[in-house]
């Protein structure tokens, strides 16, 4: 709408529009700022007072970092804090808002450009973190970038309270600092890539873990099937499973009852393979000694009320009726959170 004003009058009737928000009567405690605001937000009347309270923050490294460092002087009650990092500049007001926040407990941190780690460093040393997610967007890594890695992966960390970290296309020596440092504390872990590497660091470092979701899966090679049963062997806490990539059915369900630990009743699988009915049936006889079923089939093949879905639906009401299965979804679901099941 503002782009049908005049360009001359556009900056006044910005100005009236956000004083109409930001002023000493009102509170906010979810800010998000847009990558191309450009506009010198602290300078308005009533900054201080409007977000003194913020609970919830998320700009880019774009931003004016004047703008950081005026809300780090009158905030300190961030407790969720979203950080899109595009640009190799200055991040000394990003940095200052972080240091000065007293709970402080989730830090979701995307990384396009990874030409300056100085905001990633003091990130990863921010002690009370409940919660931390790295998501890595560039590919393509030279040689000064993958010495820095290698800098970061040498770093003394300490997260004595982290519960959850996820992460997507994390150098294994940073994945592995950031799960050694938090002492066994772990308790759910999000994986967008992986390798037997990966999951050999998750089962010993990660004894407590209950939530786990693990990409594709190659079943058919041995290495990965003999660390990912390494790992529901050692994780004996596990609650649930999320897979989104399984190319063997029978295998999985074959390891999965053989070696899971009796408190993994939760399972969502992505597949664009059929499922054998017979294997599925005696997977769920196998479970029969465990708390009922929470049960997520996504699937493309069963989108349609096929005769081949009405079969697999059957089955597993005959289960539902025996109280193997409590609850379950059979279809796609690409909406769906992450071990999000029914209850």
């Amino acid at each position: 709408m503002i782009f049908q004003i005049e360009k001359s009058k556009r900056s006044i009737v910005r100005n009236e529009i956000l004083k109409l928000f930001i002023n000493d009567n009102t509170n906010f405690i979810g800010l998000s700022i847009s990558q191309n605001l450009d506009y010198q937000l602290h300078h308005i009347s009533g900054f201080e007072c409007c977000f003194s309270k913020l609970q919830s923050f998320y700009c880019s490294s774009s931003i004016d970092q004047n703008i950081l460092e005026k809300l780090a002087k009158t905030c300190k009650s961030i407790k969720k804090l979203k950080y899109d990092i595009h640009d190799p500049i200055d991040y000394h007001g990003i940095i200052k808002l972080i240091e000065v926040q007293n709970n402080l407990n989730d830090i979701r941190l995307s990384c396009s450009d990874l030409s300056n780690f100085e905001f990633l460093e003091k990130s990863l040393y921010f002690m009370n973190l409940l919660k931390l997610e790295i998501r890595f967007n560039e590919t393509n890594l030279n040689r000064s970038i993958r010495k820095k890695f290698k800098y970061l992966g040498n770093l003394s960390l300490s997260f004595p309270n982290l519960k959850i970290l996820k992460v997507r296309n994390v150098p294994l020596r940073i994945m592995k600092n950031v799960i050694e440092g938090t002492k066994g504390q772990l308790s759910e872990i999000t994986l967008d890539s992986c390798n037997e590497e990966y999951i050999r660091i998750i089962y010993q470092n990660c004894p407590y873990l209950k939530y786990l979701k693990l990409p594709y899966l190659p079943f058919y090679i041995r290495t990965p099937i003999t660390e990912f049963e390494n790992l529901l062997i050692n994780c004996q806490y596990l609650n649930g499973l999320v897979i989104s990539g399984v190319d063997n059915h029978d295998k999985l369900f074959e390891i999965i009852t053989r070696s899971s630990p009796i408190t993994l009743f939760k399972f969502d699988f992505f597949s664009f393979r059929k499922i054998n009915l017979k294997n599925i049936k005696l997977f769920f006889d196998n479970l029969k000694d465990r708390k009922p079923i929470l049960l997520k089939i996504n699937n493309a093949n069963y989108l349609e009320n096929t005769e081949e879905k009405q079969q697999f639906e059957n089955l597993v009401q005959e289960y539902k009726a025996k109280g193997i299965i409590k609850r379950y979804f059979i279809g796609l679901d690409v909406n769906s959170k992450d071990f999000e099941w029914f209850d």
